[in-house]
């Protein structure tokens, strides 16, 4: 049975209190102008010094990904991601990502891309829809 490695983006949560050591940080925008951005503009100010995903299904991505974005927005809110309600399927796919020096927009495309789905704004928030077909 393989072993699942835990989502590690960024940095350990003990190394977040500590000055100088890994930290993530958002772009340099004021809480009000990150409020009225849409949400993948959004996605892009949020600054991620590494990510790595080793085989994880895609919901427990998902569910890092709103978590990262939430501590790491200025205004404390992140970006609403989820999976659309007609691909649930697509919620068990296993996700292997690493990359570095990114933003949660890039995050989000590249995990879009693995599991086949197109990356939509909706409803306010992200969503990793079905590929509309031709």
């Amino acid at each position: 049975m393989k072993t699942m490695t835990l989502i590690k983006c960024a940095v350990l949560a003990v190394s977040l209190a500590v000055p100088g050591i890994g930290q993530l940080t958002a772009a340099d925008t004021n809480s009000a102008a990150s409020s009225q951005l849409s949400p993948l503009a959004k996605a892009r100010t949020i600054k991620v010094d590494s990510c790595f995903f080793d085989s994880l299904p895609l919901r427990e991505v998902i569910g890092n990904l709103n978590d990262q974005a939430r501590m790491r927005d200025p205004d404390q809110k992140g970006v609403k991601i989820s999976v659309a309600t007609t691909a649930p399927t697509y919620a068990d796919t296993l996700i292997t990502l690493q990359l570095k020096s990114t933003n949660l927009a890039e995050i989000l495309n590249r995990v879009a891309r693995q599991a086949n789905l197109d990356l939509v704004e909706r409803d306010g928030g992200l969503i990793l829809a079905p590929k509309k077909q031709p």
